[in-house]
């Protein structure tokens, strides 16, 4: 939940919640991190995946595109 006018909810979409959202293709998390602009999750796997604001490369998937929807960090 909260602001989401950079897709930091993870639910594809840039509207703001006041409860919590299921994030899109995400069931198995067991760590999430927020920031102010951007979210990480681990899953069960291992694996990682990060959504929101990524001017820098910050989300680490390989672009620099800001994004609504999870992506898996790559060499996570």
């Amino acid at each position: 939940w909260g602001n989401a006018r950079l897709g930091q909810l993870g639910n594809g979409t840039t509207i703001g919640a006041s409860a919590p959202v299921q994030v899109k293709g995400i069931t198995t998390a067991v760590s999430v991190h927020a920031h102010d602009d951007s979210t990480c999750a681990v899953l069960q796997d291992g694996t990682a995946m990060c959504w929101g604001e990524n001017p820098v490369g910050e989300l680490g998937e390989g672009s620099v595109f800001t994004t609504g929807v999870p992506g898996s960090v790559v060499g996570y």
